[in-house]
């Protein structure tokens, strides 16, 4: 959302961290009512429970890998919600764009088709859960 958003120079985004991440969001968007606070919030918790998976129970070597799904499952839905937000917003820049210079910019479906989300692919999820995710990002226009 931050590299759409114009008033944002993308040198503010490289070798972001997560404090840095939530403090843009909040100034750059949540302040212009951009984005609603509840997204920054959100964010800020699954990164916690993130952390917590990854160092305190040790990441990959968690017996169950779907335990998280069984134990807070409302968790996909709550990210789920705020990723919809993310693409409402990214979407209406790049209409916003098009209209007002009557030419497109490269997409999200042409970033994401081009082989970049196959390192998170590998690392995190499952053959069927590769699956889901690529149906997801194809019913969302995400992907090619």
């Amino acid at each position: 959302m931050l590299c759409v958003d114009y008033a944002t120079p993308l040198t503010q985004l490289k070798q972001m961290k997560h404090a840095r991440l939530q403090g843009l969001l909040k100034s750059k968007l949540v302040q212009r009512s951009l984005l609603k606070a509840r997204y920054v919030k959100t964010l800020e918790k699954a990164q916690e429970l993130r952390e917590h998976i990854n160092y305190v129970f040790g990441g990959k070597r968690i017996k169950d890998p779907y335990f998280i799904k069984q134990a807070i499952p409302v968790w996909h839905e709550k990210i789920g919600i705020q990723f919809q937000a993310a693409l409402m917003f990214i979407k209406a820049v790049q209409e916003e764009y098009i209209a007002t210079h009557g030419w497109t910019v490269p997409t999200i479906a042409g970033s994401i088709g081009d082989d970049i989300g196959d390192d998170a692919f590998a690392m995190y999820l499952s053959a069927t859960e590769k699956k889901r995710v690529v149906r997801y990002l194809i019913k969302n226009d995400l992907t090619t």
